[in-house]
């Protein structure tokens, strides 16, 4: 029996059990990439306007 074969097994008998959580973060306002290309003159417009606050 090969290794993925036995991980399958001990999948799919239970005796293996992994939970992933994930939390999303929403974060307004430039990159600190972005100030920097920015301040070298690379970046002259918004890459992303921010949204008018009554459009949520």
């Amino acid at each position: 029996m090969t290794r993925s074969t036995q991980n399958l097994r001990d999948f799919v008998s239970g005796k293996v059990l992994t939970v992933h959580h994930a939390t999303t973060l929403n974060i307004k306002g430039e990159s600190f990439r972005l100030k920097e290309k920015r301040k070298a003159g690379l970046v002259t417009e918004p890459v992303n306007p921010p949204e008018p606050e009554g459009d949520k």
